[in-house]
């Protein structure tokens, strides 16, 4: 009996004829890894929100084909979460990749603020963005999630509160704070989660007069993932209420 796996393929490598290769190392992971045998179902996912049903119908080493039987579009997640988040120190910004991805963000940018503990600011960042891709790729391949995020090269605060919009939230520890859920008015929210220590108080001032406003996630420290991962939990759990 044939048994159903997900992959993944972008929607710029479809063909029109219905017959689909995947990539070499999609291929080589369901044949070598899964050993997938011919006449397969697989769940192709393309990132932006095709689900297509296939067969497969060539297995070899490096290269895997299959003939779409059904695709469907899925809905677009509402609201459109953004999230611009401090970078952490160690592996702690790739380990957020994942669930973030799973309880779907839309973007997901790295930010530079006076108090990142993380990557430096004059790191080649081309191989870091294609190993975080991957993450996500495999996150929306477990989860079945089929957006891919949008993961942006690092930024400043400054640059990312320019194209941020007017629904911008930013975590912190004041005791003056909103809740979140009166973000959830408009279709698209954007969620900025400081550093280690919190935000230093000229980069909330400026966050602040840009017309960003300011939430809390209760009255204990959170790590920065367990931040994101929670700021964006509330958005999609309150939505879907």
């Amino acid at each position: 009996m044939s048994r159903s796996v997900r992959s993944f393929l972008p929607p710029s490598s479809h063909q029109n004829d219905g017959i689909w290769s995947l990539g070499e190392n999609e291929s080589h992971h369901l044949s070598k890894v899964l050993r997938l045998e011919k006449g397969a179902k697989i769940e192709v996912l393309d990132g932006a929100g095709g689900i297509h049903q296939t067969k497969c119908i060539e297995v070899a080493r490096n290269k895997i084909q299959v003939q779409v039987l059904e695709s469907i579009g899925a809905k677009s997640l509402k609201p459109s979460v953004h999230l611009g988040v401090a970078i952490p120190k160690g592996n702690r910004w790739e380990e957020m990749i994942r669930p973030l991805t799973e309880l779907g963000v839309s973007s997901l940018t790295p930010l530079l603020s006076e108090r990142t503990e993380g990557l430096c600011k004059s790191k080649k960042w081309e191989n870091k963005l294609k190993k975080w891709n991957r993450l996500a790729v495999e996150a929306c391949k477990q989860s079945g999630n089929p957006w891919l995020p949008d993961i942006k090269s690092p930024q400043q605060m400054e640059e990312y509160l320019r194209a941020s919009g007017k629904n911008t939230w930013i975590g912190s520890t004041s005791t003056r704070c909103s809740m979140l859920s009166e973000a959830l008015v408009n279709q698209t929210i954007s969620i900025l989660i400081g550093p280690e220590g919190g935000w230093s108080e000229k980069e909330e001032k400026l966050a602040l007069e840009r017309g960003a406003r300011a939430f809390s996630l209760g009255p204990f420290t959170l790590r920065v993932e367990s931040a994101a991962v929670s700021a964006l939990a509330v958005a999609r759990s309150l939505f879907l209420r």
